[in-house]
């Protein structure tokens, strides 16, 4: 009988067993499943698995999963309190486990398509914390969708910042990074990544996650380079010696590998962090054996020697694995030890003679017997478990012989190494010989290499004779002299630059232009470098552009109107009439235009014809009118460069919409936009032209602005689109008051001119009209309005004084000054509510400044609501909001301006003024997420006081972090600033770790007038006596029981407005945002008391009124008397204008002037002209702003360029301000672009540089004269 085929029926079965599910009922509960740790870890029954384990090092550490239907996840990232410390698309994985402190934790985890949100994970104090998270379940408190399959380019961005490659040469030995705790060995573990490789034998290994900050990179038994770490860089390690390459992000390293459900991988459950001691222990073991190795006798069979004998053992199976190595001496003789590996049971070629044979254990315990070795012969040597002994003299002398010989190899093999490691040194440092070639050729050659686009001489630059190894390297002029064969070939090669031969041909001077390679610039060895950002700017017209057309929405204008559809323009005593023409009366005269002769006056308005009508009474005769046809006649003055705004129309059943407005009274081209969306969200967008003209019209054409007795010519111009002339009269009024008529015939156009002077006390402004009249009593005209600034520069001085009991002072005051305004308020709000109103006030809004305005308005609001006030700038909140919402930059931050540098302390300042606005209940939409992922990039890396501030507003936004690691981080300085200790008390505080209030009373000062504060006076925005005061302020009140303390604080920082505000916006948004909290609870509880002021000398007085304001001329020194219990707050200042201001130049040294005009500044109308300024820095300043007033006849001509170290500019109608973030020691120019436009001579006020900050630092030049013609 035919035998059955088992073998086909055992492969048809495989498949079947191996696919079936268990039955979980039955052998669930048979085999006790769900009490196995591992089966709870892959199915956890309440969402989450966790177990505690002690490691081997007592390092307090966490492993965390993520599993899926028992499966377990690949896990691509891991986050760590935010920070990453884990990726495995490096080519160096670290072990599975990552150390921190003993705590609460946040841990995020990215797989292929999720990220899992393990929140207040609490790791045990030296323990490990197994946790796996089930997100099985659709609804898991985990998961939150990612990008699938890829990173995405902000994950990208925040994931290269901690990551580097290192070069590392296999041949070289074992190498580590460590990082605090973070400790990855240098050996391509990851099967799964590619390994880069260069022509060079070493290999690319992308390392990290690393924070920015400095680590250590550690060859075992060799050097220690300390580091600091920048990403986006490729390391090379040497003794003495560190190489950086510039490196990108690799596109295979961004995707996420796809996750095959049916591979099965180690979980690495049982991986720990890797330890110094740990490395430190393997390798010294492997170095150990390796050298060991190297002492082991000859135990080969292929040359078996004469009159030898053999030796075998053997061993209890039991104990045999244990067996560490096999020693052999001659009876008597241990010096002349013999070691042979654990696997030679048979020893070889031994002569006869009498041997003690040691097996030893890897316990050091022991085995050993004497036994006689004959000739030709083995000896057979058996032990039993029972014969293992522990340690003896005899066992240990032995081990010490075999430390002592493997020491000694140690140490030739060592110095083999540095004898090599010199001849590869040598020969690096030696690519060609040190000589000049004097000695082989006699030619000399000399001669100079530069760059061939700009001529710059290039020092160091590499010229070799080719084909030998001659050569030199240019000196610092880039010249270089070298012997060489007279017909021989040099070699010219520069970082850079594109390597370049040139024959010599007898020549004796040879001068060399070198070319750009950008390719080049790949290898850099670091010392210092700097970034330039390169900015590109595009425009395009989008008059005429249409997007998103769709079907279902129509959108018209005039230009969409069939041309049978268009009427004739009706033109009615010079007035576009869009009404009946039958609703006309009282006609006169009636003229049609045609064709060519319409549209040559009206434009595509007229090219259905002309209809132009003259009635009696011109303007009066049309019935049924609409209101507004009447104020054709009128003067116009109602200007704007916007008309109208309809956000919420909807088109009717013909699907047309329509409305009714008033256009500003400028006779221009209107600009229209038309956004639209129906009903399934398909949009679209048009834009077309409107143009407002009148057929007989006035305009008037003068300067935006004038300096106290400017001289201008205004211009003004009578237009007539009527086919015939007409009689009229025209007439300039300044101030409403008539200064000339004159009648004229006007045929197509005329112009007058008028010279005017601006006023030489200035008011605010100037009214200039121009305007004609018919006969019929048509008019038309315009009134504009001239802004008047002062000449000369604004002096301010006076006093502001807190009057906390009885007291009887007298103030002087200088006459030459103008007069005294004098001000008192009873209670601290109004003080401080008059600070917030310079805050709104101030004309610039840079990101601190909006931050700071927007922190006193929403502190303002609290004022009134307690006051029982409205508060009237909801609007302005809103604007702020969205202004610093708009700011924001792409990696989270904020700079000064909307481009530049980010700064960590402007960042903290508007996350907190964002905060308070959510707080107070206003929509405000920023990406939190990114500005916790910059600021805690910048406490891996930044500067101290960065990482502090860093810390303190991450707290603020109450994110996750271990915030106890960074405090301890922040108190290892070794010698911190008062405000450093300050803020770490404080932030001790708000953390609820132990603290002490001892540095307080150590640096407390006080004042005369019983005011505390800490710290000096200094002119910067950090570490002076406000800012450190302030944290005092903070401490004490978080502390309790210090109210006498903080009414001293708070008497103080008042006293410190000297000049009616604090120093600056951030120095004032910061006092508000403490002391009023404080203030606004203590409004109302105590009742007002009965204060008497009296006032003598050149005013004469008594009140009891809770507010005084008035002025008076400073004729003689003001006595002030004052009684009662509460304080009351004086302010008296003066404000004049220098109309003579002479130059400053401590600071700064200001110059401005006309380019190529020299000495000449008569400008020609007309004529585009640039205005140059000069700034000379005397010592390195931050934050400056460069004020610069233009003549009052120029209009700017463009508005772009950007000059050194500017990151933001502003055209206002009088001057240019410019912001540099900041300025090194020495000499810059920046250009305005002016058109000249209108005759006259004008003023330009002194050009200024100062310390937008501390403005008391600055310099200026002197007043000029411009003029126009």
């Amino acid at each position: 009988k035919k035998q059955k085929p088992y073998r086909r029926l055992i492969k048809e079965d495989e498949p079947v067993s191996g696919k079936k599910l268990m039955d979980w009922d039955y052998w669930g509960r048979r085999l006790g499943l769900d009490s196995i740790a591992y089966y709870n870890f892959l199915y956890p029954k309440n969402k989450m698995f966790t177990a505690v384990t002690f490691t081997r090092d007592s390092i307090t550490q966490v492993s965390p999963f993520v599993v899926d239907s028992g499966r377990v996840v690949p896990v691509h990232v891991v986050y760590l309190d935010e920070v990453p410390v884990y990726f495995s698309g490096t080519d160096v994985l670290p072990a599975y486990a990552f150390a921190a402190d003993s705590g609460y934790h946040t841990v995020k985890l990215r797989t292929t398509n999720k990220l899992i949100i393990l929140d207040s994970l609490y790791l045990p104090h030296k323990c490990k914390l197994i946790v796996s998270a089930d997100i099985t379940a659709a609804n898991n408190p985990f998961a939150q969708a990612a990008q699938k399959g890829a990173l995405s380019s902000y994950e990208q961005n925040v994931l290269s910042g901690y990551l580097f490659q290192v070069e590392q040469n296999p041949n070289n030995t074992t190498a580590y990074l460590k990082q605090g705790n973070r400790i990855h060995l240098l050996q391509g573990n990851n099967t799964n990544q590619q390994i880069y490789y260069h022509s060079r034998p070493e290999q690319l290994l992308l390392t990290g996650p690393f924070s920015p900050n400095w680590m250590q990179y550690v060859r075992l038994d060799n050097f220690m380079t300390n580091f600091r770490m920048e990403p986006g860089y490729s390391y090379s390690f040497e003794p003495n010696l560190l190489k950086m390459r510039e490196w990108k992000l690799p596109l295979n390293k961004k995707v996420l590998p796809y996750w095959n459900k049916g591979e099965r991988k180690p979980e690495l459950l049982h991986q720990e962090a890797l330890t110094e001691r740990k490395i430190q222990e393997a390798w010294e073991a492997a170095q150990y054996e390796q050298l060991l190795g190297r002492l082991y006798a000859d135990n080969t069979l292929s040359n078996p020697n004469k009159n030898t004998g053999k030796l075998g053992w053997s061993l209890a199976d039991s104990v045999q694995e244990a067996v560490r190595l096999v020693l052999l001496h001659p009876a008597g003789k241990p010096n002349a030890l013999l070691i042979y590996p654990r696997e030679s049971t048979i020893l070889h070629n031994l002569k006869p003679a009498g041997y003690t044979l040691t097996l030893l254990f890897k316990n050091n315990s022991f085995v050993s017997s004497n036994i006689n070795i004959k000739t030709n012969g083995q000896t057979q040597v058996s032990f039993k478990a029972t014969d293992v002994r522990t340690p003896s003299s005899h066992s240990k002398y032995l081990l010490q012989l075999l430390d002592k010989k493997v020491a000694q190899q140690k140490k030739v093999d060592k110095d083999a190494v540095n004898q090599q490691q010199l001849q590869l040194q040598i020969t690096r440092e030696t690519p060609f010989s040190y000589t000049n070639g004097s000695d082989q050729f006699s030619h000399l050659v000399t001669g100079v290499v530069t760059d061939i686009n700009d001529g710059t001489p290039l020092p160091g630059v590499t010229v070799l004779v080719k084909g030998t190894n001659v050569g030199t390297s240019t000196d610092f002029s880039g010249r270089y002299k070298l012997y060489t064969p007279a017909n021989g070939v040099l070699v010219i090669s520069f970082i850079g630059y594109v390597t370049k031969d040139e024959s010599i041909a007898e020549r004796e001077i040879v001068s060399i232009k070198l070319g750009p390679d950008a390719k080049a610039l790949e290898e850099v060895v670091v010392v210092a470098y700097g970034v330039q950002k390169n900015r590109a700017v595009v425009s395009a017209s989008v008059a005429t552009m249409l997007q998103g057309k769709v079907s279902g929405i129509t959108i018209r204008g005039n230009s969409s109107i069939k041309a049978a559809d268009a009427k004739p323009l009706l033109i009615v005593d010079g007035i576009p009439y869009s009404g009946s023409e039958t609703d006309i009366k009282n006609v006169v005269s009636t003229k049609v235009l045609k064709g060519e002769e319409a549209t040559a006056l009206y434009g595509s308005a007229g090219a259905a014809g002309v209809i132009i009508i003259t009635t009696k009474k011109g303007g009066t005769a049309v019935a049924g009118t609409e209101s507004g046809q009447s104020d054709a006649n009128s003067i116009r003055n109602n200007f704007s460069d916007y008309a109208l705004w309809q956000p919420r129309l909807t088109t009717d059943k013909n699907g047309e919409a329509s409305f009714k407005t008033t256009f500003p009274d400028d006779i221009t081209k209107w600009n229209a936009y038309v956004l639209g969306m129906d009903d399934k969200r398909h949009s679209g967008i048009y834009s077309t032209s409107i143009n407002a003209f009148k057929a007989v019209m006035a305009t008037l054409h003068l300067p935006r602005f004038l300096i106290e007795g400017d001289q201008a010519q205004v211009v003004g111009k009578a237009l007539n689109y009527l086919p015939d002339s007409a009689q009229v009269t025209t007439r300039f009024e300044l101030g409403g008051k008539q200064v000339r008529e004159q009648k004229q015939l006007l045929k197509r156009s005329f112009t007058d001119t008028l010279s005017i002077t601006a006023p030489a006390s200035a008011p605010d402004s100037l009214a200039v009209l121009y305007s004609l009249q018919q006969a019929n009593g048509f008019a038309d005209g315009e009134k504009r309005y001239v802004r008047i600034y002062p000449k000369g520069v604004a002096e301010k001085t006076g006093y502001f004084l807190p009057l906390p009991a009885d007291t009887t002072f007298t103030l002087t005051f200088d006459p030459a000054k103008g007069p005294v305004k004098l001000q008192t308020q009873g209670d601290l709000l109004s003080v401080m509510l008059d600070e917030i109103n310079y805050l709104h006030q101030y004309e610039y809004w840079c990101s601190e400044q909006a931050a700071s305005k927007l922190k006193g308005l929403i502190l303002e609001k609290q004022i009134r609501e307690k006051l029982g006030q409205p508060f009237t700038h909801d609007q302005m909140v809103r604007k702020l909001i969205r202004h610093l919402e708009k700011t924001q930059l792409q990696e989270g931050a904020w700079s000064w301006w909307e481009s530049g540098p980010a700064y960590t302390w402007i960042t903290s300042h508007v996350v907190e003024a964002l905060v308070m606005a959510k707080k107070a209940n206003y929509l405000v939409n920023y990406q939190e997420q990114k500005v916790i992922d910059y600021l805690i990039y910048q406490l891996e890396k930044g500067t101290y006081y960065d990482q502090f501030t860093a810390l303190e507003t991450l707290h603020q936004l109450k994110a996750d972090g271990d915030y106890s690691r960074y405090v301890k981080m922040l108190q290892k300085k070794r010698k911190p600033t008062l405000e450093e200790q300050f803020r770490l008390t404080r932030l001790q505080q708000q953390l609820l770790l132990p603290m002490q209030l001892d540095t307080l009373q150590k640096y407390k000062q006080q004042t005369m007038l019983g005011g505390i504060y800490w710290g000096e006076e200094k002119y910067s925005l950090f570490n002076n006596n406000i800012t450190n005061t302030l944290l005092a302020y903070q401490i004490l009140r978080a502390a309790g029981d210090h109210e006498r303390e903080l009414a001293q604080i708070q008497a103080y920082l008042l006293s410190e407005r000297k000049t009616g505000h604090w120093r600056n916006t951030y120095e004032s948004a910061q006092v508000l945002a403490t002391l009023l909290p404080d203030l606004i609870k203590a409004a109302g509880k105590q009742s007002v008391p009965d204060n008497t002021l009296r006032f003598s000398g050149p005013v004469n007085f008594k009140t009891n009124q809770y507010r005084t304001d008035t002025t008076f001329a400073a004729t003689q020194p003001l006595r002030v008397q004052k009684q009662g219990k509460l304080p009351l707050y004086l302010t008296a200042y003066q404000t004049a204008w220098n109309q003579l201001p002479r130059p400053v130049l401590k600071d700064f040294v200001v110059s401005t002037s006309l380019k190529e005009m020299q000495n000449n500044v008569v400008l020609r109308a007309g004529t585009p002209v640039e205005m140059q300024v000069q700034v000379e820095v005397k010592a390195a300043a931050d934050y400056v702003m460069i004020e610069v007033p233009i003549p009052a006849g120029c209009s700017y001509d463009e508005k772009g360029g950007r000059g050194a170290y500017e990151v933001h500019r502003e055209y206002f109608r009088n001057k240019v301000s410019i912001f540099c973030d900041q300025l090194p020691k020495g000499k810059y120019t920046y250009t305005i672009k002016l058109l000249p436009r209108y005759s006259g001579s004008y003023t330009l006020n002194p050009a200024k540089a100062e310390l937008m900050y501390f403005p008391t630092f600055f310099g200026r030049n002197e007043m000029k004269k411009v003029l126009v013609k």
